[in-house]
């Protein structure tokens, strides 16, 4: 049976590409005014650590000291499914700049003599991790690791990049390629983790695109399971359960139909999962979510747009909670941004905490607030980081 306890999540970093301003107590109460029970954790090892003079992980004092406050917030405030995500890899000593241009998810060649380093690095780092936050007890070591970007080959450029499946084999791994080395990183995270934390569940990356596209990737992370010549570097491991606990994708779809979407993508994974004897394994959904300059190009402006998307989002949760499966879901994201890449500045369902007006319910922030916490709920705590006080309507909101 499902535990959907902690059903309504969110995605939001606590460093890092966002606009300033941002500060973790601030994501903190706005999640749990929200109603939030779970989030995904941006937890780059490349942020809460560095080599020392023998190449060996060690954490940064400060950062540590950050990251284990912002968790103990998320505990206190009664958000406590939570889910480290890295994608931001270390690297041994010996592998240098010169093997590509993107920083951080260019992988080894998985024939050459840095791979199997580079996996033995990331086991100790994702046993550091868990040790460290015992309240993190689902961690997903890795993003969207069907996409050229995230499982980069050494040469993929960072700048000018061709359109994803378009590059050439010279500069990108094969999906089938993708996926053996989503199974290595996992099985490794894996090991270190779960050395730390036997109770920790592991989430298979998540892959992203249309269902078929993600329900065939993870078939392909099971076949290479099954070959028995997985985990490159060890003995043979053919049990799923040696790799992970939890299937994760994300189900993005911008025309209002997402519920029957949604549908098609899980019962394509889960129909994969059975065939594979993993039947009922649970899923997280660790992305998901809207952006209001989508809707720009049908004439409406970004206003007009989050208030439409806001009302996409009640037939989605209406359709998401029926599901077997699917425990979690995390809406992407809690901010919009006013700088950033592409489409990602206008998800929030807040305004940026860099905006005049400051952080504000958007449309659909306040659609989500009331559908978990009904019609008539209090939207004054919602505004607790606004700049605005027009006659006097601060200490209105305040509730004083």
């Amino acid at each position: 049976m499902i535990d959907k306890s902690n059903f309504f999540g969110i995605c939001e970093v606590f460093e890092g590409a966002t606009d300033a301003g941002t500060k973790p107590e601030q994501t903190v109460e706005l999640a749990a005014a929200l109603g939030c029970k779970s989030m995904r954790l941006w937890m780059h090892h490349t942020d809460l650590m560095r080599l020392n003079a023998k190449g060996e992980p060690v954490f940064l004092p400060q950062k540590l000291k950050m990251y284990k406050d912002a968790v103990a917030r998320l505990t206190g405030a009664g958000i406590r499914h939570l889910t480290g995500m890295n994608h931001n890899y270390l690297y041994p000593p010996a592998f240098t700049a010169e093997y590509g241009n993107v920083p951080f998810n260019v992988i080894p060649f998985p024939n050459g003599e840095h791979y199997a380093p580079f996996l033995r690095l990331l086991e100790t780092a994702s046993e550091m991790l868990a040790r460290e936050f015992p309240d993190v007890k689902n961690w997903e070591p890795g993003n969207e690791v069907n996409l050229d970007r995230f499982i980069a080959k050494p040469g993929y450029p960072e700048k000018d990049a061709p359109p994803e499946g378009r590059g050439s084999a010279a500069i990108t791994y094969t999906d089938d390629e993708k996926a053996g080395i989503a199974v290595d990183l996992t099985f490794y995270a894996a090991r270190g983790i779960r050395r730390a934390n036997p109770a920790a569940r592991i989430a298979l990356p998540s892959p992203a695109g249309g269902p078929e596209c993600t329900a065939g990737f993870i078939d392909l992370v099971y076949r290479k399971i099954e070959s028995g010549a997985f985990p490159r570097h060890g003995a043979p491991e053919r049990s799923p359960r040696a790799y992970f606990d939890v299937l994760t994708y994300h189900p993005y779809n911008f025309d209002g139909q997402f519920w029957r979407l949604e549908e098609e993508f899980y019962n394509r994974v889960q129909s994969v999962a059975a065939a594979h004897g993993n039947a009922d394994i649970p899923v997280f959904i660790t992305e998901y979510g809207y952006y209001d300059d989508d809707l720009v190009k049908f004439g409406l402006n970004p206003r007009e747009s989050d208030i439409r998307q806001a009302a996409y989002l009640v037939g989605d949760f209406d359709a998401l909670k029926k599901l077997k499966c699917v425990e979690t879901v995390h809406y992407f994201r809690l901010y919009d941004w006013l700088e950033g890449p592409g489409m990602e500045k206008t998800f929030g369902l807040f305004t940026s905490p860099a905006h005049g007006a400051g952080i504000v319910p958007k449309a659909k922030g306040l659609a989500l607030y009331k559908y978990f916490k009904g019609a008539d709920a209090d939207i004054r705590p919602l505004y607790r980081f606004a700049r605005i006080d027009v006659q006097g309507d601060q200490k209105f909101l305040n509730g004083k």
